[in-house]
């Protein structure tokens, strides 16, 4: 398959329910499976196999390696990156929802789902959000609060999960100017950056959701692809079609 050009972001949508995910969990390695096995559930141990067990059959199938042979390293905060190659990933997953980016550059994804408005809404306003974000958030009717909150903190994930830093940053240091429809320029107080980061919310036909995708490309062009299993042999499991939306 293709390496994405260079401005682009390509998306890949997991169902991480569909059973027939399991052939690729063969590929995890000890460290993975061990992972695995520290997850509360049966089905939080089951969606994890089956993440990263999606996350190396499309890694290889972009590098022409067998998914086993995918290795790994880890930023000084935790980022995962590709060992000796440069392409960019990113992934997120809530519920049996994953999304994972992939790009020639820096990316970030944020995936969530939105149900209802959360019960500490308050404290985490006051957690997590820019002084301006509270001043807005006042202004809002109390159901609309707590989407609105999702969006500014999938926002604030995706651009950090980008920056590589996850939340060793203050998140109330950042802050979303608007550019154009979804699109929303990423104020950091106190960073200096040469190139700005942009957040785009992503159009998922659910309210339920919110996955915005953060990068130095305000105009990447998104291609949006399924990994969808297929009975046969894990190898031929990829391959791009048109995406339901999630839900």
């Amino acid at each position: 398959m293709p390496i994405p050009d260079a401005q682009e972001i390509a998306l890949w949508q997991v169902d991480l329910d569909d059973s027939r995910l399991d052939a690729l969990g063969a590929s995890l390695n000890p460290q993975e499976n061990d992972k695995a096995g520290r997850f509360r559930s049966p089905a939080l141990q089951t969606r994890y196999r089956r993440s990263q067990g999606a996350l190396r059959q499309i890694m290889a199938d972009y590098l022409d390696l067998p998914p086993a042979a995918i290795a790994f390293r880890h930023g000084a905060f935790g980022k995962p990156a590709l060992a000796g190659h440069a392409l960019h990933f990113n992934l997120s997953h809530s519920g049996s929802a994953m999304l994972l980016a992939v790009a020639r550059h820096a990316v970030g994804v944020d995936l969530e789902q939105s149900a209802g408005t959360p019960a500490d809404l308050a404290s985490l306003l006051e957690l997590l959000c820019h002084a301006d974000e509270r001043v807005a958030m006042e202004a809002l009717a109390p159901a609309r609060r707590g989407q609105l909150f999702y969006q500014l903190w999938t926002r604030k994930e995706a651009y950090l999960k980008a920056l590589g830093t996850g939340l060793s940053v203050d998140c109330r240091l950042v802050s979303f100017a608007p550019v154009d429809t979804g699109l929303w320029q990423v104020r950091h107080d106190g960073m200096r950056a040469s190139t700005p980061y942009y957040c785009r919310d992503l159009p998922l036909g659910d309210a339920a959701y919110c996955a915005p995708v953060c990068s130095q490309q305000p105009q990447a062009p998104l291609s949006l692809r399924c990994l969808l299993a297929a009975s046969s042999p894990a190898g031929q499991a990829l391959r791009q079609a048109a995406c339901l939306p999630y839900g």
